[in-house]
């Protein structure tokens, strides 16, 4: 910390400021809530390595954050009391740093890893169940500025992954716990109003939006697990054999400068044909151009997603008054394919740089 941010010919610059430092992360479990170990971290600090005189000189001790690891509960009791024991430790922990910090320090955890496995829960539902009361949690208590799910994969002996044993491919993916995973990842965004209009299609008529290449339209009846995500109604492909992507796109007026946020609910079906040969995708021109093929466009990573809706989300920065959002789907497969996009959106707002596209979070 003294070498990074406490360091004199850091001090004024942005680029030094900005930077967070989190303690390494404490393993907590049911056996050890952390508390300990993290009220003889500051004793030690202030004891034998200077953190008083630091605070004194930096405004601080030398962290911004604290690192936290939670396994607790692991097994097949009811997800509520994981929560409860989860919020027991923060409660403990934050009681020791508000204990030498003072109240009003604003320091928050930053939990590396929490997960669940199918093994100690008894079942994938549980498992999800779990995940998603987590998660809930996490976004709920103002004391945490990060949470990340553990793990991608399954490795030997620890179940804990999105997918089974090392790959990411679609025949490895654990159905469930993806959906579940990646709907928590992307699902809240800020309670602003939706610049797209009929992004449900439950008019029934494409009196907003125009379609390019080859696709079927305003569909109504769930088929091969494809189906509206709200109302009654969808839009999308549904035809056997390959052949050219298609969609729809509408423009919407913005205001240059803001960053936009383009969400659709997607789900697919592929009866053959490689993986993402039938998948969807959704983009952004920020110029308000209405060409498909056209560079401008910022599009999302090509996604397929049998079995169960999902968000597919894009970001970018607004470069005129008018900003064009494209529902994009393809067909490679020779079998029945089906492609259903729901719940369109944009939304607008201050800050002009861009955010990472949160589309291409690496869900998979």
């Amino acid at each position: 910390y003294q070498a990074t941010k406490g360091d004199p010919a850091h001090r004024d610059d942005p680029a030094w400021l900005d930077l967070t430092i989190v303690s390494g992360p404490l393993f907590t479990h049911i056996f050890d809530n952390g508390a300990s170990f993290w009220q003889q971290t500051f004793q030690a600090g202030i004891e034998s390595q200077g953190w008083e005189e630091m605070k004194t000189d930096l405004g601080t001790y030398p962290y911004d954050g604290i690192g936290i690891h939670y396994y607790i509960k692991e097994g097949s009791e009811p997800a509520a009391e994981t929560v409860a024991a989860i919020k027991a430790s923060a409660d403990a922990m934050m009681a020791v740093t508000d204990s030498f910090e003072g109240e009003g320090h604003g320091k928050k955890f930053y939990c590396s890893e929490f997960g669940f496995r199918d093994d100690f829960t008894g079942s994938r539902d549980l498992t999800v169940e779990k995940m998603n009361a987590c998660f809930s949690f996490f976004r709920n208590d103002d004391r945490y500025a990060q949470a990340h799910w553990f793990s991608l994969t399954d490795f030997p002996g620890a179940l804990y992954g999105l997918y089974e044993f090392g790959s990411i491919a679609l025949s490895s993916r654990k159905t469930e716990t993806w959906c579940a995973y990646r709907t928590n990842a992307l699902c809240f965004l800020p309670n602003l109003p939706n610049k797209i209009q009929d992004g449900s299609f439950e008019s029934g008529t494409f009196d907003h939006w125009s379609t390019f290449g080859q696709t079927t339209g305003i569909l109504t009846s769930t088929q091969a697990g494809v189906g509206p995500t709200e109302g009654t109604r969808y839009f999308g492909l549904r035809r056997s054999g390959g052949g050219i992507p298609g969609g729809a796109f509408q423009q919407v007026p913005v205001s240059r400068g803001r960053l936009l946020t383009a969400r659709v609910m997607i789900s697919t079906f592929r009866e053959s044909g490689e993986e993402k040969s039938t998948a969807a995708q959704i983009g952004i021109d920020p110029k308000g151009g209405t060409d498909p093929e056209s560079e401008d466009i910022v599009w999302s990573r090509l996604l397929e997603s049998p079995d169960c809706s999902v968000p597919l989300q894009v970001q970018t920065t607004a470069k005129s008054g008018q900003a064009t959002v494209f529902l994009r789907h393809f067909q490679g497969g020779d079998g029945f394919n089906v492609v259903g996009f729901d719940e369109a959106l944009l939304i607008e707002q201050e800050g002009g740089e861009e955010a990472p596209h949160l589309s291409s979070f690496r869900v998979y």
